[in-house]
């Protein structure tokens, strides 16, 4: 919320949240409606295979989720 409220924007946001904590949602809308990523910038989360986040997108797109055993990657552009 830092970066939101300073209006800091970022090309490129790695996270990777506890996933017992099931955040990758609450992390993915708040990038989108904080405006944290530049046009044309990508966010990429980390999170559980069994946490399949639940969000409503304004900015963002979903571009891929590859899982890896436990593990699952969410790939998001901002269009």
């Amino acid at each position: 919320k830092r970066f939101i409220d300073n209006r800091q924007t970022f090309n490129l946001i790695l996270a990777d949240p506890p996933y017992r904590n099931m955040l990758a949602g609450k992390i993915i809308e708040l990038i989108d409606n904080g405006a944290l990523l530049m046009p044309g910038g990508d966010a990429v989360i980390e999170h559980s295979e069994k946490d399949t986040p639940e969000f409503e997108l304004n900015n963002l797109q979903l571009i891929k989720t590859k899982s890896v055993g436990e593990t699952a990657f969410s790939h998001f552009t901002n269009r």
